[in-house]
């Protein structure tokens, strides 16, 4: 699957599936199986242009504003943006111990400097961090805990 980063520009090929056959996004493997399909791309207009008869993309001024009515609706803090599940995502991968080259891959970044504005240090990570260190020390020569 191919996801256009339009912040970064980029068109990150996200494998949906393991070599063994794992289903690596099952959440979103769910919803794209019960989806209904339209084409190649997945967020399409639900009716057929009249001139193209296709299932256009929605324009992204028209997604936006789509997207804060849902919000709306649904009862959601209007603070909640697209946005923090570019931040979550990287939160999370970051807290699975993914290497910042894994990190930028995923999300599209070309820098570790741009990443690190959305892999927020969290407490869970700072823990971690200090488990492995932990590790280290006492495994060098018997240092005491």
């Amino acid at each position: 699957m191919q996801v256009f980063h339009n912040k970064t520009g980029e068109l990150v090929e996200l494998p949906l599936f393991d070599a063994d056959g794992t289903v690596l996004w099952p959440e979103l493997m769910e919803r794209l199986d019960a989806a209904p399909k339209h084409g190649t791309l997945i967020v399409t207009r639900d009716r057929l242009d009249r001139r193209r008869k296709a299932h256009l993309p929605w324009g992204e001024d028209y997604f936006r504003h789509r997207v804060a009515d849902i919000r709306e609706t649904a009862g959601i803090d209007p603070e909640v943006k697209f946005m923090g599940l570019r931040h979550g995502g990287n939160v999370e991968g970051a807290e699975a111990d993914l290497t910042d080259a894994q990190l930028r891959t995923l999300s599209g970044h070309l820098t570790t400097a741009a990443l690190l504005r959305y892999a927020q240090a969290t407490p869970k990570q700072r823990q971690a961090g200090a488990r492995k260190r932990l590790d280290a020390r006492t495994k060098k020569e018997a240092l005491s805990k």
